[in-house]
């Protein structure tokens, strides 16, 4: 093993930069708090912050998981292979459409029962911000993923003022809108914020001919909106138990599939793929999956 001065040169000039932008996009994340305090009370905070709970868990626990195990494939096939990076970007754009937009709407039908659900009545508040915030998880995913195309190029410094922009906007908003709008307000400039920055990403990428992956996004969106107009239909605010309320979701989650399905809006080799790639990232998984083979092959018999 020997240093190279050279190569950690290289890698800091990368590097910083996106260490930088994580650091920019929690505080367009969590400057909202700070206001809601100075303005409102920790109350308010504590009504907002669980409406915001609900946004987080689907980042960290499908997001991240997921971006980890295609990164790496990801700037491979761009250096190296660019008809294999195009599949597999589409592939992933598909996929981060039909997820949010899953997670989506239930968040929309049912936000006051999810609400009751996780934190109680007395949080019932939270449940008015609950549709607006959940939206944002929309354009931060495939901010993630279009960002890593910026990594992939090298641009990090490109990414770095994208995120600078739209931190910049969410503290100026902020300050302004909360104080009139309350934690409505801050819903608003939270997924206002990620919708700006994916457009400007958008923009800055229009040259490298990767719109093709958005060809299915009508079909996808068709089948949320009918999905979740049939569930208001039905639902129409009354008041229903836990057990019609679980029910009403699953059948919700299955009419969305089913649609999606007969729409020839995803193939089931891309269903199979990102359960593949998730199960890359978890180390239970692989050893339940190795375990599985063994059984098969009855070698721990």
């Amino acid at each position: 093993w020997k240093e190279s001065k050279l190569l950690a040169s290289s890698l800091v000039q990368l590097g910083w930069p996106l260490a930088v932008a994580a650091i920019l996009t929690e505080i367009t994340l969590r400057f909202d708090r700070i206001l809601i305090d100075r303005f409102f009370g920790e109350a308010e905070v504590g009504i907002y912050q669980a409406s915001f709970n609900l946004t987080i868990i689907p980042r960290e626990a499908l997001l991240i998981p997921f971006i980890t195990a295609l990164a790496s494939k990801l700037y491979h096939y761009y250096a190296n292979d660019k008809n294999a990076f195009m599949r597999l970007f589409e592939k992933s754009n598909i996929i981060l459409w039909i997820g949010s937009l899953g997670i989506m709407g239930p968040c929309m039908v049912y936000p006051n029962k999810i609400i009751e659900f996780f934190y109680g009545k007395e949080f019932s508040r939270a449940a008015s911000i609950l549709p607006v915030l959940i939206s944002g998880i929309l354009p931060f995913f495939l901010l993630v993923l279009w960002q890593n195309v910026l990594i992939a190029q090298g641009k990090t410094k490109t990414l770095l003022w994208i995120n600078f922009c739209s931190a910049i906007f969410s503290v100026l908003a902020n300050t302004l809108c909360i104080k009139y709008l309350g934690i409505t307000g801050a819903a608003w400039v939270t997924l206002i914020s990620f919708s700006g920055a994916l457009l400007l990403t958008f923009f800055i990428l229009k040259d490298e001919k990767l719109f093709f992956s958005l060809k299915r996004i009508p079909i996808i969106l068709m089948a949320f909106i009918l999905t979740v107009s049939l569930s208001l239909a039905w639902y129409k605010g009354r008041d229903i138990s836990l057990f019609q309320w679980m029910l009403a979701m699953g059948i919700q989650t299955f009419i969305y599939l089913l649609l999606l399905i007969l729409f020839r809006a995803i193939q089931r080799e891309e269903l199979n793929w990102v359960i593949k790639q998730l199960r890359s990232f978890i180390p239970f998984a692989q050893t339940a999956d190795k375990r599985l083979n063994e059984r098969i092959s009855g070698n721990d018999l």
